[in-house]
């Protein structure tokens, strides 16, 4: 015997109203399981299908219940009792079982449970009966599923327990015996009367009293006779009858019961006769019959439901897990989107400060080319006062070799003069020749003062012009810093508004992000619905396949 461990103390109670159903196959193995079975058990339906039906025994129980169980089953009969079964965690739990074979062209093909919650008070005698069985005790044994006690008192409780046939037809046979005894002890007890009668006559002294007597006596014998053969004619009568009706219900009350073991265990091909009997068997037939009936078309129409839901849930399934996977997708999308936008908000806010910046150099250029401008606006200014300068000391030079010429013709002139004065006339011919001299040189250093000034008015021409071209250019430069200013504060500004429009833009991918995140989440939540609901639907499938349709 199988021997489960570890077992504890923790126990588990069936919902009132709630079923463990199980089928097995003939050699016990599980192979249907509803979820009360599994939420009650602690094992998954994975686990428990394709196991022996033995991975739910208890140590408690006594191997002579089991032994009883499956010696009933195979029998063809069904089998009612407590059992104590063994969880997974390795508590236990009572129910009362119900199993029976299961039929499918007259063969067995199987067995079938259905489990329910016993009363506490069912229970503890149970408890007490399988710890005495345990135990080696020989006052009870399992019949059926049912403890009895050995010896007289068992009789009487296999006697109670016997089918309800059998208790009329045992109390049908007790009742004849009675009468037959009734009326064996009626004759006897004539026959006695009659003989102390005759022995009465012989003793009479007239004849007419002895006559009477013996007139009294073929009478009581004939009272006799006729009480005999009217009781063995009605008794035939009654027993035939009697005999007729037990078998008429056997008959009917087989039928119901193989028809009732049969869509119990889900085969709703067959059908039942019920004769034209109204009384309460053949009402009650009638009911099994109908009520048959009435699951066969609602299981025939949940199955094409069913089936209709499966197809859908496959369709849905598939259209989700299609879903959720571009869902997943278009979030891994839009999630790069996202880091690609941020990314850009990054550039595109480090463009605006960097052009942010640039207008203040250009803006700080242009103050600076504005004031280059005004120092060649003054640069130009003094090179016209140079050159006006120049031109006054070209003048001045102009004068001074005027006044050298001069000079020089007045000393030429004293020269001839002191020649003409002879000897009184020689210390100013020497200061003449001086004067020429001087003359001279003032006119020679006039002359390179006045090239020197000259190459410098021309050179101030010149510079002047550069300078005045440069003003142009400085101007020219001064404009276009003005115009880049404007532009690049026109840039700085679209910058600007272009990093808060990018901002928007990667507030609303962030946020179009979420949504697609949680839509992902829904989507996926939505498949494993779908997929819950595709499961669901082939479990009902598998649960109304346990009813066969012709």
């Amino acid at each position: 015997m199988r021997i489960n461990l570890p077992v504890t103390n923790h126990e588990r109670v069936l919902k009132d109203g709630d079923s463990v159903i199980s089928k097995t196959d003939t050699k016990g193995k599980i192979t249907y399981v509803n979820r009360t079975f599994c939420e009650i058990s602690g094992f998954s339906e994975e686990e428990l299908l394709g196991q022996p039906q033995n991975i739910l025994r208890h140590p408690d129980m006594p191997p002579a219940a089991f032994a009883d169980f499956w010696k009933t089953l195979q029998s063809g009969m069904s089998w009612k009792g407590l059992v104590k079964n063994r969880c997974k965690d390795g508590g236990y739990y009572w129910v009362e079982a119900n199993a029976n074979p299961i039929y499918q062209n007259g063969q067995v093909i199987g067995y079938m449970s259905l489990r329910t919650r016993p009363t506490r008070e069912q229970i503890e005698h149970a408890e007490k009966v399988y710890a005495a069985i345990r135990d080696g005790s020989q006052r009870w044994t399992v019949k059926g599923g049912r403890t009895i006690k050995r010896g007289p008192l068992g009789w009487w409780q296999r006697a109670i327990a016997a089918g309800t046939l059998a208790r009329i037809g045992a109390a049908s046979i007790l009742m004849m015996l009675v009468l037959f005894c009734s009326v064996a002890a009626c004759v006897v007890e004539m026959q006695r009367l009659d003989t102390e009668m005759l022995s009465l006559a012989d003793n009479l002294d007239t004849a007419n009293a002895k006559e009477h007597a013996s007139q009294l006596h073929r009478e009581m014998t004939a009272v006799r006779s006729t009480i005999i053969v009217s009781i063995l004619i009605a008794s035939i009568i009654v027993g035939s009858i009697l005999l007729q009706t037990l078998r008429q219900l056997n008959s009917t009350l087989k039928r119901v019961e193989s028809f009732a073991q049969a869509v119990g265990s889900g085969d709703l091909t067959g059908t039942v006769d019920v004769g034209a009997s109204s009384d309460v068997v053949g009402r009650t037939a009638q009911a099994v019959k109908n009520i048959a009936g009435n699951l066969r078309g609602i299981t025939a129409d949940v199955r094409d439901g069913s089936a209709a839901v499966a197809s859908a849930a496959t369709q849905i399934s598939a259209g989700n897990n299609d879903l959720s996977a571009r869902a997943q997708e278009q979030a891994s999308v839009l999630e790069e989107t996202a880091a690609a936008m941020e990314e850009m908000t990054a550039s595109v806010r480090q463009n605006a400060e960097n052009a942010g910046d640039a207008a203040m150099m250009v803006n700080e250029a242009r103050g600076r080319a504005e004031a280059g401008g005004q120092l060649v606006e003054r640069a130009i200014a003094s090179m016209d006062d140079i050159n006006r300068s120049s031109s006054k000391i070209s003048e001045i030079i102009g004068v001074i070799d005027g006044i050298a010429f001069q000079t020089n013709l007045l000393a030429l002139n004293a020269a001839v003069e002191a020649a003409r004065a002879g000897e009184q006339g020689r210390g100013f011919a020497v200061v003449a020749a001086e004067v020429r001299n001087l003359a001279q040189r003032s006119a020679e250093a006039s002359r390179e003062v006045k090239s020197l000034v000259g190459d410098a008015v021309e050179k101030t021409h010149v510079g002047s012009a550069v300078v005045r071209e440069s003003g142009d250019v400085l101007r020219e430069i001064v404009g276009s810093v003005q115009k880049v200013s404007a532009m690049v504060s026109e840039i700085a500004s679209a910058s600007s508004e272009q990093s808060q429009g990018v901002g928007q833009i990667n507030t609303a991918v962030v946020k179009m992000d979420d949504v697609t995140q949680q839509n992902a989440a829904l989507v996926e939540e939505a498949a494993a619905a779908s997929d819950e609901l595709r499961s669901q639907s082939e479990r009902l499938d598998r649960l109304m396949g346990f009813f066969r349709l012709a």
